[in-house]
């Protein structure tokens, strides 16, 4: 037979393909093309529409999912895919302000409630997908810490809500509840 034949195929996760850079439209000015890499609104509702048949509520599915696989099972690649995402809906600007406030503020809900989750004592994090019982460190610190990507998305993404002129309440809300729990977790 062929190598390898006799062992099982290992299990895999397949997710949305959440681009890196912003594509060039053709005829973009250079100006719009500054605006579309500053607020990437039009790239998450791009990643919406092809991925996710429309529906934003599955990217938040997916964006749990992908952090259950990194927690539960020390999925490398749950934990690409959830920092994906949530850098993606970071660099928003317009949507969360307008039609996408009530995914937003679910996202920034959920991200919270994972935070507050592994705060704690390293999440209690099970073995069942690998053979580690180390438990990873908390990824409050580790992930927003001060030389850390995500630290400076979410920074900006405070600051575009504290200068907005109009902001739905229940987003200005969850901003300043994710604020505590990140000083709470030393950042």
């Amino acid at each position: 037979g062929a190598k390898g034949a006799s062992r099982a195929a290992a299990p895999k996760c397949f997710y949305s393909r959440i681009p890196r850079k912003v594509d060039r439209p053709a005829g973009v000015s250079g100006r719009d093309l500054t605006r579309l890499h500053l607020d990437k609104t039009a790239t998450l509702e791009r990643v919406v529409a092809t991925e996710c048949g429309g529906d934003a509520w599955e990217l938040l599915g997916e964006m749990e999912f992908a952090f259950v696989a990194f927690m539960m099972c020390q999925s490398l690649a749950g934990f690409n895919q959830w920092k994906r995402i949530v850098t993606l809906v970071l660099q928003c600007e317009s949507g969360p302000l307008g039609h996408l406030s009530d995914f937003c503020c679910e996202l920034l809900r959920s991200l919270r409630a994972q935070l507050e989750v592994t705060a704690g004592e390293g999440a209690g994090v099970s073995s069942t997908c690998s053979s580690s019982t180390s438990s990873p460190p908390s990824l409050v610190a580790d992930i927003f810490g001060p030389d850390v990507f995500l630290t400076s998305a979410f920074r900006g993404f405070v600051e575009m809500v504290a200068e907005a002129e109009v902001v739905p309440v229940a987003l200005e809300e969850e901003v300043g509840a994710l604020r505590e729990v990140l000083r709470a977790g030393g950042v």
